[in-house]
C-alpha cells in the first residue's frame, strides 16, 4: 500500500452554487517503480455519483478544472460502489488521485492506493 486515507465533498447543487462544475479532492502520491496500480475508492451512499481519476504529476485544483492535468487514467462517474481503477505498466514518479462528487448529497469515503511491482 501507498496510501490511503478519507475524504469529504459538498453536494452537486453545492458546488454549482459556489461556481464550480463539481467538488472533487486531491492528493498526491509517488510510485517507486514501474508496476500496475490499484485505487479503490468507496462512499456513503450509493444515490451520489462518484468519479476519479489518476493524473502525472502534481495536478492542481485550478489545472484540473481546466482540463489542464495529464490524464493516466479516470473511473467516470459511477453509483456502483465501492469502485476500483487498475492501471498496468505505470511508470515510477508523481501522481495525483482526484475524487469528485457529482452526487445530489454531500458525500465521504475512503481511499485506498496500492502499487503491486
Amino acid at each position: 500500500m501507498i496510501q490511503q486515507g478519507s475524504w469529504t465533498l459538498s453536494s452537486l447543487a453545492d458546488a454549482q452554487a459556489g461556481g464550480l462544475p463539481l467538488d472533487a479532492g486531491r492528493t498526491d502520491f509517488t510510485t517507486s517503480g514501474t508496476g500496475t496500480l490499484e485505487v479503490n475508492v468507496d462512499w456513503t451512499f450509493s444515490s451520489n455519483a462518484v468519479g476519479f481519476g489518476v493524473y502525472r504529476g502534481n495536478c492542481t485544483f485550478t489545472q484540473w478544472y481546466a482540463d489542464a492535468c495529464q490524464q493516466v487514467d479516470i473511473r467516470t462517474l459511477t453509483n456502483a460502489k465501492p469502485a476500483r481503477l487498475t492501471i498496468t505498466g505505470l511508470a515510477s514518479g508523481a501522481y495525483t488521485l482526484m475524487i469528485a462528487n457529482g452526487g445530489p448529497g454531500a458525500e465521504s469515503g475512503t481511499y485506498q492506493i496500492f502499487l503491486t511491482r
